[in-house]
């Protein structure tokens, strides 16, 4: 049996649903709560305050024009 995993993917408006899950930016290991706040229409954070870095298991710093940034618990050490 494998661990559980949460992901955050972004994708655009305009594609349906049904078409693309969009692009992986964040992955954790376990279920954890991540909330995020988009700071302008190309600025997008994340935090969670349950997370540790050794949760952290893949993070994008930039997708397209989209700029994202995680609170300390959340960046790769």
């Amino acid at each position: 049996m494998s661990r559980g995993a949460t992901l955050v993917s972004l994708r655009a408006n305009a594609t349906p649903d049904s078409d693309t899950h969009g692009q992986v930016v964040f992955s954790a290991t376990w279920d954890k709560p991540i909330a995020m706040n988009w700071i302008d229409p190309k600025h997008l954070e994340l935090t969670c305050s349950s997370c540790t870095t050794k949760d952290v298991t893949f993070e994008v710093v930039k997708t397209g024009e989209v700029l994202i940034s995680y609170d300390s618990n959340l960046r790769v050490q």
